[in-house]
């Protein structure tokens, strides 16, 4: 005998699942000089974009802990 056919239209496969769209990349120098202009643009070109590089240039011209200087580069961007 012959068993129906099953209907698998419910089952997914982990690949059928569209990939997050990716969030465009975020240039921490630009952002850091727009809230710091008096930043030295020669170290913070040597941090490479990374936001705690930038946090500890920028935190040492300024009383701010470098925790909260991350937190305003890496705030909704």
């Amino acid at each position: 005998m012959l068993s129906q056919p099953r209907d698998v239209s419910f089952v997914t496969d982990w690949n059928d699942i569209p990939p997050l769209p990716a969030r465009p990349a975020t240039d921490y120098r630009r952002r850091a000089l727009a809230i710091w202009p008096g930043l030295d643009r020669v170290r913070l070109r040597r941090a490479h974009n990374d936001p705690l590089r930038i946090a500890r240039l920028a935190a040492s011209g300024t009383s701010l802990p470098i925790e909260t200087v991350v937190v305003l580069l890496m705030g909704d961007a």
